[in-house]
């Protein structure tokens, strides 16, 4: 819904210092979205006062982007993984007019840093969540019954208010893929809203997936399953647009099995 991002400038040199940034490019290299940064600062010098002596304290600047005075929504909202820039610094561009009282240390630097905050509100389409958890279907003991068909069924308390698509993805222990449960989409429900929008109730959904004779021989082998959910906005009454995430919002899956077993007798 929102982002603000903080660009701080620290200034460890007992000069006046400038910036210029000229460009900042956020790149998704996954999917090949790239948007540029619109600012009404952008361009324009920047000031950097200098640090002080006795005792020695850096100076500390920060310019604010936000959603009035930039697109740095846009920005955050491609996920980037790179940041493509280009600025100038200028050190003492004013020449003298310290009279003499300039001054640097060994430990002296000019530091810039971008520090983001986004409030979790969001209108989801496709948000993927995953998890990786141990998992052991039956011994492979000789002589001992093997599993050969049956049937999964998948039990989930969504606290999300988001409807959840799932998917269990099945591993060996090597981290080789086997196999997938759901052969078509599911749904698991979105939680239910109050009139605040947040989450009161999670609800139950109950997802029956039969397995064949030859999937279960790859389940057999598994050691370790990706839980994935992609996850997409509900609406409720007023609670149609952006939707605030909580630290408590769980999602709670269970799966259980009913087994035709094979003794070999």
């Amino acid at each position: 819904e929102s982002a603000d991002i903080d660009l701080s400038v620290k200034n460890g040199v007992g000069v006046s210092s400038r910036i210029n940034l000229y460009e900042l490019t956020a790149v998704n290299s996954s999917n090949g979205k790239i948007v540029s940064l619109q600012w009404d600062q952008l361009n324009e010098p920047l000031a950097i006062p200098p640090a002080t002596s006795n005792p020695f304290i850096p100076s500390l600047t920060t310019f604010t982007l936000n959603n009035s005075n930039s697109n740095i929504k846009s920005l955050v909202e491609i996920l980037p993984d790179k940041l493509k820039y280009a600025m100038d610094v200028f050190v003492n561009p004013n020449g003298n007019s310290s009279g003499y009282n300039d001054f640097a240390y060994d430990t002296s630097a000019l530091d810039v840093s971008l520090d983001v905050t986004i409030p979790l509100s969001l209108v989801a389409n496709d948000l993927v969540l995953q998890d990786t958890v141990d998992f052991s279907l039956a011994s492979q003991e000789e002589g001992e019954p093997t599993i050969k068909e049956g049937t999964f069924t998948v039990i989930a308390y969504n606290g999300f208010p988001l409807n959840a698509i799932p998917q269990l993805y099945f591993y060996d222990e090597a981290m080789n893929f086997l196999d997938s449960l759901f052969i078509a989409s599911s749904l698991i429900a979105a939680g239910k809203i109050n009139d605040q929008c947040v989450v009161s109730e999670k609800t139950k959904s109950v997802l029956v997936i039969p397995v064949d004779e030859i999937k279960m021989n790859h389940l057999r082998n598994a050691k370790k399953i990706v839980i994935r959910a992609a996850f997409a906005t509900t609406t409720s009454g007023a609670c149609n647009s952006y939707l605030k995430i909580y630290d408590d919002y769980l999602l709670d899956i269970k799966l259980t099995g009913s087994f035709i077993f094979y003794t070999g007798y």
